[in-house]
C-alpha cells in the first residue's frame, strides 16, 4: 500500500467510517479499566490533561479515544515529560478539527502532496487533469463525507490506525510540539523538506500510537472489540476468548485447504476432584480429547483438549 491508495481502499471498502466514529463515541471503559489510580487521573483532571472532564457526581466512563489518550499520558510520564509539555502536545493533537483538515483535501492539495512520485512526475499535468476528472471529484467528496464526522485529529488517526492496519507514531519534542509519523507517507513525499530537516536534526521521544493502540484493546473486552468496533470477526473473537481462558496450555489453529482458520483446538489442565466432576467435563465440551493420570485410584492429572470447528 502507498499514502495515495489509502483514500481509494476507504472508498471503495465495506465499512462505514461514520457508524465506526459513532462506535468509537461510545464509552464503555472504567476508570479501573485503565489501570492508573483514581487520584492521578484526578491530579491530572485538575491540570487539564484529559481529553474529556467527568460530568458531576457521575461515574467516568472512557471512550476508545479517550482512554487512548490516558494511556498516552501515561506513556509520556514514563518518559519524565513534565505536565506542561503534555499539556502543550495535547493543545497540537486535539485543538484542531480533523473536520478543518479534511476541508483542505482537494485536488489541487493532492497534486501537491503526490507530484513527486514515482510514475507522476513524469508527466505531472497528466496528472492533474486526471485529479479534476469527475470521477476522482466523487471519490474525494465520498471520502471527506465519509471522515467528515470525525472529530479531533487523534480521533481520525485512531480511526486510520484501526482500519488501515497501518503503523503510526509521534515524534514529541521537549517543548510538546509533535511530528506524526508514518512509513508510507514518508515512501510518497508527503513530508515537506523543513519538516524532514527538523525531524532528523533535532531530539525527540518517539512514542508508537499502535503500541499504545494495541495495549488498550488487550485490555478490551471481547463484547467491545467484536460487537462495539467490529474490529474483529466472529472467528477472531472465538480464538481471543480462548486464548484468555485459564490454566491453558496451548491453542494449536488448524488451517484448511484453501488457507482459512478451520478448527482450534484448546489443550487445558482440568481440576478433577471427583468422578462426576469429570463426567461433566466429557458431557459438556462436545469434540474433546482427555489425558487422564491417576495414583492410587484417584485422578491427579487431567488433560483435556477441546476441538472446535470455526467455519
Amino acid at each position: 500500500m502507498t499514502f495515495d491508495s489509502m483514500l481509494l481502499k476507504i472508498v471503495s471498502s465495506d465499512v462505514d467510517l461514520i457508524e465506526l466514529r459513532a462506535r468509537m463515541d461510545e464509552k464503555p471503559y472504567k476508570v479501573i479499566d485503565t489501570g492508573i489510580h483514581p487520584k492521578i487521573l484526578a491530579d491530572w483532571n485538575r491540570k487539564d490533561l484529559l481529553m474529556v472532564k467527568p460530568e458531576r457526581n457521575k461515574m467516568h466512563r472512557f471512550s476508545l479515544t479517550e482512554f487512548v489518550w490516558v494511556k498516552f499520558i501515561e506513556k509520556m510520564r514514563a518518559y519524565n515529560f513534565p505536565l506542561s509539555t503534555i499539556q502543550s502536545f495535547k493543545t497540537n493533537l486535539t485543538g484542531i478539527s480533523a473536520v478543518d483538515n479534511l476541508a483542505e483535501i482537494t485536488p489541487s492539495f493532492l497534486f501537491d502532496v503526490m507530484k513527486d512520485m514515482d510514475g507522476i512526475k513524469e508527466d505531472p499535468e497528466a496528472f492533474r487533469k486526471f485529479l479534476t476528472s469527475e470521477n476522482v471529484q466523487k471519490i474525494i467528496s465520498a471520502v471527506v463525507s465519509q471522515l467528515g464526522m470525525a472529530g479531533n485529529a487523534l480521533e481520525l488517526i485512531i480511526m486510520f490506525s484501526l482500519f488501515l492496519q497501518t503503523p503510526f507514531s509521534f515524534f514529541i519534542d521537549h517543548e510538546g510540539k509533535g511530528i506524526m509519523f508514518n512509513p508510507l507517507m514518508m515512501n510518497d513525499g508527503v513530508y515537506e523538506k523543513q519538516e524532514l530537516s527538523d525531524l532528523f536534526s533535532k531530539s525527540f521521544v518517539s512514542i508508537s500510537l499502535n503500541e499504545v493502540l494495541s495495549g488498550v484493546l488487550i485490555l478490551s473486552d471481547l463484547e467491545i472489540l467484536n460487537g462495539q468496533l467490529m474490529i474483529i470477526s466472529d472467528m477472531e473473537a472465538n480464538v481471543l476468548q480462548a486464548l484468555r481462558e485459564e490454566n491453558l496450555l496451548s491453542v494449536v489453529i488448524r488451517f484448511n485447504k484453501d488457507h482459512e482458520m478451520d478448527l482450534m483446538e484448546i489443550k487445558k489442565l482440568e481440576k478433577v476432584e471427583q468422578e462426576a466432576r469429570l463426567m461433566d467435563i466429557i458431557l459438556k465440551n462436545g469434540y474433546q480429547d482427555i489425558t487422564l493420570k491417576t495414583q492410587q485410584g484417584k485422578v491427579v492429572y487431567c488433560e483435556n483438549t477441546r476441538k472446535i470447528k470455526l467455519k
